[in-house]
This record gives structure tokens, sequence and C-alpha cells, in this order.
């Protein structure tokens, strides 16, 4: 579906596809006119992008893995799904590269936190942080089991992930 009144009517945008989509990433106002616009990720490396958001045309990633979630800054794309997949553009979504989580669990959601920090959530309290824009990834041990759904920060220093079971755990 797309808005071009802040959400308060919707029309829809047909894909070319059967598969689900379940997250999209919508960029600035200062790439609209020359790059990718939105991108939508979804299951079997579903990956689409958009100039205009009205017309879509597929992208390749280097994965058949359900997407779960996507983040940019800049130029600079993640995305991630199960299996421990994440990918990574610096072209701004147009081509992709694997890059190691060093986990196998599905990640459900990621935040840029700076530039260059991206932490993301997981199965079993796991996440997993980068502080080279996804190039690296560390496995951070929490003090929760529970899946870890979402992830957000209210700042540098200050972020906040919620899972199952009722799961909240904070950094400070």
């Amino acid at each position: 579906l797309r808005s071009v009144d802040y959400g308060v009517s919707w029309s829809p945008v047909l894909l070319p596809t059967t598969n689900s989509f379940n997250h999209i990433a919508v960029f600035g106002p200062s790439t609209l006119e020359t790059n990718l616009s939105a991108i939508v990720v979804g299951d079997s490396g579903t990956c689409y992008g958009s100039v205009n958001m009205q017309d879509w045309f597929p992208i390749t990633v280097p994965t058949t893995e359900n997407l779960l979630s996507i983040e940019f800054n800049g130029n600079n794309v993640i995305c991630a799904g199960t299996n421990g997949i994440i990918l990574k553009s610096i072209n701004n979504g147009y081509d992709w590269i694997v890059s190691a989580s060093g986990i196998t669990t599905m990640i459900y959601d990621m935040k840029f936190v700076t530039s260059t920090t991206v932490v993301a959530t997981s199965e079993n309290g796991v996440l997993v942080r980068s502080e080279d824009a996804g190039d690296n990834w560390t496995i951070i041990t929490t003090p929760t089991t529970a899946d870890l759904f979402a992830v957000n920060f209210g700042s540098n220093s200050f972020g906040m992930s919620t899972g199952s079971e009722g799961s909240k755990i904070y950094t400070l």
C-alpha cells in the first residue's frame, strides 16, 4: 500500500510476486531523485526497490533465506533474516554481499545506533553488534533467554529491546 497524504488514505501497489514482504526501508529526501527511495524485503530472499515508491523492480540478493528486517544509514543498507543471514550494501541497495553474523538463529530486527554501529535482535536472548557498519559482528549475550523481536535506541547510549514472554532489556 502507498500513501501520499501522511496515511489518511492508501492505494494498492502491485508487485509481480506472491511472496510475503516483511519489512520496508524508506530513504531520506536527499536520495529521492537519483537513488532508490525504498526497498522492501521478504520471504525467500525477495527484494524490490523503487525510486518513486510506485514503480518497483526486483533486486538480486545473494540468499533465498526469509528477510525480516532492513535498515539504512546513508548509502549503507543492511538486511537480515532467518538462519542468521545478514546482507550488506554500500551503494544504496543496488548490490549486496553476505556478512557473517556468527549466529544461525533468526534475526528479527536491527537498528543503526550511529553511522557505523548496528545492533540486531535474535532468538534466545542473543543480540549481534557491528561497529564497522555491518562488516564484522560480535555476539552479545543478554540476561534473558527470550526471543528478542525489536530493538531501538533513544540515544547512542540508551537502547531497549523487547521480546517474547514480556521480556524487556535495556542498555545504559
